[in-house]
């Protein structure tokens, strides 16, 4: 049983110290388990909601002998949810790969104006119809020389899917991206016009496959923000989030600079 804990007297004892420090493990079992329980639940809604929606499909079809420009319509449709899956099965390799990852082994100089901008003409190229706002703030012709120790693809994806996410749940498909300096870090805030995030949910979003209320009914396959937490750790960096339900989310992003 992980809910119970040893006593603990007020007294700072040797052993009152261990019953701490054993409580103390305790309570990190009990975290490490109800994430995993958590993972298996909502990995498992992921993947059965196309998987059912394919069985349906079919079912329906076979009922009885349809047009050929029926049976293409339904082809189609299976194939995308076959696209969606084998997204899926791509994230949760990737984010393999990542978790495997302590640091980077082999960064380099990213100018980060660069990845950001390459992130933003890239979700504009996928969905034309998104808005994206892009300041950069105090900009002179220094801050084109911004770097962070990291790599550029990585940085990249962790921006695209951040971006793409913020337009996808804004109500008017905007959102806007501000990059900003102080004497030692980036700092890259994304702002949406979406529902917001409930308090409740705000610490359970970067865990794989979970999903808020509000966006279980949103393509996409659930794992974006538990990849684009690990590749921030990896470059020494940290993301917070600020979000109020009918006023929208602020992502910030804040890495390290690269000095030569």
């Amino acid at each position: 049983n992980l809910s119970r804990r040893l006593p603990v007297k007020i007294n700072k004892d040797e052993i009152n110290l261990l019953c701490v420090s054993y409580n103390q493990m305790l309570d990190r079992l009990e975290t490490s388990f109800l994430m995993q329980r958590n993972f298996v639940s909502n990995a498992s809604h992921e993947f059965r909601t196309p998987i059912t929606a394919m069985r349906a499909q079919i079912e329906v079809m076979l009922m009885q002998e349809r047009s050929n420009q029926e049976y293409i319509k339904t082809l189609d449709s299976l194939k995308n949810d076959i696209d969606n899956l084998r997204q899926l099965i791509d994230g949760l390799g990737e984010l393999s790969k990542i978790n495997a990852q302590n640091s980077l082994n082999d960064g380099n100089p990213v100018s980060i104006i660069d990845a950001v901008d390459e992130a933003r003409i890239e979700v504009l190229k996928s969905n034309p119809g998104y808005q994206i706002g892009f300041v950069i703030q105090d900009y002179s012709e220094d801050m084109a020389t911004i770097f962070v120790n990291g790599n550029h693809f990585l940085l990249k994806s962790l921006f695209k899917n951040l971006i793409d996410n913020a337009c996808k749940f804004s109500t008017d498909k905007k959102c806007n991206v501000v990059i900003s300096t102080t004497l030692h870090d980036t700092k890259v805030n994304i702002k949406d016009n979406g529902p917001g995030i409930d308090a409740k949910d705000l610490p359970h979003i970067f865990e794989p496959f979970y999903r808020t209320n509000d966006t279980r009914n949103v393509t996409g396959h659930g794992i974006g923000l538990s990849l684009v937490k690990r590749i921030i750790e990896i470059h020494n960096g940290k993301i917070d989030v600020k979000s109020e339900l009918s006023k929208g989310s602020e992502f910030e992003i804040t890495l390290p600079l690269y000095f030569t």
